[in-house]
């Protein structure tokens, strides 16, 4: 299994690598659309693998396998809805700049990118939700989704405008906030909501996986993957001129950063407290 912990921090490092090359195009001259298209799927593939194998090590593939089919069942069914009937998001509609799309709608990589930026999220959340000792009932679970939702919602502050200007996908309508509708926001807690509640209450009936040969390290992976991806957008919104954005998304992920460094510094995970649900 050695390989695979390898594996996942190899993944890591691609991840970085290749975001960190993109986010040198906002300060040096355009590169080339070739370069473009072949990166952003390399970076959203190389994210997608490490939150994959970090699950699977980290909560036994059976819960994490049912993680990865809620986020990609629930994403594409309300990303569907969105992009036919504007209900969810609002009215908007994906360019061809991601390459193919499910049914001729969303592109392949959307839902890969609701799981692994959720799975970041919430192991932030659940992490806080095991040391408050959140019990185990309806009402805690609802808190918890819906806090892991915020932060997922707050990497979108950022994350939505770039890929406005960047062409990826465009609004029918000018919304309040850099053209994208407030609905859009409110579509994103409640897809994630979703789908982190039907985790937390699904998972109860899957056995967790054995950790106790994982390190505090290994644990703290998600929240610094969330933190790169909220520090790249935050960089490159600020360089291009998004002020606003950059406050908003500062102001939205800071709190999950501070609290995931806070919680991994002085309450490091140990072999008999891990949890993947926070319970």
């Amino acid at each position: 299994m050695r390989w695979l912990h390898r594996a996942t921090i190899i993944a890591l490092g691609v991840y970085l690598l290749t975001v960190g090359y993109i986010l040198l195009w906002t300060f040096v001259p355009t590169p080339t659309v070739r370069q473009f298209v072949l990166l952003l799927p390399l970076s959203t593939l190389a994210f997608f693998t490490f939150a994959v194998l970090h699950a699977g090590l980290s909560w036994g593939w059976s819960r994490a396998l049912l993680f990865l089919a809620i986020t990609v069942g629930v994403s594409i069914l309300f990303e569907g809805i969105g992009v036919t009937t504007g209900w969810i998001y609002g009215p908007y509609t994906y360019t061809d700049r991601l390459g193919p799309k499910l049914l001729g709608l969303v592109p392949i990589y959307i839902p890969l990118a609701w799981f692994m930026m959720g799975y970041c999220a919430y192991s932030i959340v659940a992490r806080l939700a095991e040391h408050l000792r959140v019990p185990v009932t309806w009402s805690a679970d609802v808190w918890t989704a819906f806090t892991a939702a915020v932060a997922m919602t707050a990497w979108d502050l950022t994350m939505d405008p770039l890929m406005v200007a960047g062409g990826h996908w465009q609004w029918l309508v000018e919304g309040a906030y850099f053209g994208i509708p407030v609905q859009n926001y409110i579509g994103w807690l409640i897809t994630s909501f979703t789908f982190f509640f039907l985790y937390r209450r699904l998972a109860l009936r899957i056995p967790q996986g054995n950790t106790r040969h994982l390190s505090a390290r290994w644990h703290a992976l998600p929240w610094v993957a969330y933190t790169i991806a909220a520090t790249i957008n935050l960089i490159t919104t600020a360089a291009r001129g998004m002020s606003g954005a950059t406050v908003a998304g500062f102001f939205g992920t800071a709190p999950f950063v501070l609290v995931g460094l806070w919680l991994w510094r002085h309450y490091p995970p140990t072999s008999s407290n891990m949890s993947p649900t926070g319970r």
